[in-house]
């Protein structure tokens, strides 16, 4: 008789009690969001958890970056990992509470060290963006030109063999892969300070899919709860991350 009491009492179980799936898209833009460290990385660690204090269970699936974007906006993701701000966006998108703030600046070859205090001065060097990424505010009204790839990985390989003189990119993600990707650990590629902007990461939820705005409040929530509980700085702390 316990068997089929058992199956009994977990029919009747509320769905409340039970996690509730959710799908959310990212690219690989590691140390933040990527499939070569823990959890995906320390933006999805933290997603994760805010999410799970209010019974979801988060899933990523990665993307390219304009596809991730564009899926987004469109509706067929409710959510997209790792955006920085912009008015544009943010006609298609709602922006969480920040996750935490990146520096956003840039790298050069170290035996070439440019100034780069003052940005007007760099309007004729070959500067390296990524396609449909956000540039800070302070670099387009400087009126410099970026000459867009596909991916930040692209751009240093460019840097690296003299094709580029600058290559704008998170501070964070470019020690990342010159630790990590074997054709630049020999690369002697510098960050030049001053940097450009510090931008806060957000996660962007679509104002097109009907949970979006739902799951923009859970996720909220979820996060000031874990700033308040003091997880948050020990997720933070486990990357190696400063808010």
């Amino acid at each position: 008789m316990k068997k089929p009491l058992l199956a009994l009492l977990l029919l009747c179980t509320p769905l409340s009690l039970t996690a509730r799936e959710i799908v959310l898209t990212a690219t690989e833009f590691p140390p933040y969001t990527t499939t070569t460290l823990p959890q995906d990385g320390v933006m999805v660690a933290l997603a994760r958890a805010a999410f799970a204090r209010r019974g979801f269970e988060l899933k990523v699936d990665f993307r390219p970056w304009a596809r991730a974007l564009n899926e987004t906006q469109s509706g067929r993701f409710a959510g997209v990992m790792a955006l920085w701000y912009s008015a544009e966006r943010a006609s298609k998108l709602y922006y969480s509470l920040p996750l935490f703030s990146t520096t956003v600046g840039f790298y050069s070859r170290c035996d070439r060290p440019l100034e780069v205090a003052q940005l007007g001065a760099l309007r004729k060097l070959r500067i390296g963006t990524v396609r449909g990424y956000k540039n800070p505010d302070m670099f387009d009204r400087a009126g410099l030109q970026g000459l867009d790839a596909n991916d930040d990985l692209l751009n240093l390989r460019k840097l690296a063999v003299g094709r580029l003189d600058l290559a704008l990119m998170d501070r964070e993600l470019g020690r990342y892969l010159l630790q990590r990707e074997s054709e630049l650990i020999d690369a002697e590629l510098c960050w030049r300070e001053p940097a450009v902007e510090v931008m806060p990461l957000h996660i962007g939820f679509s104002k097109r899919h009907p949970q979006g705005g739902m799951l923009l409040t859970e996720f909220n929530s979820g996060m000031t709860e874990l700033r308040q509980s003091g997880e948050y700085a020990r997720i933070l702390r486990r990357y190696g991350v400063t808010p």
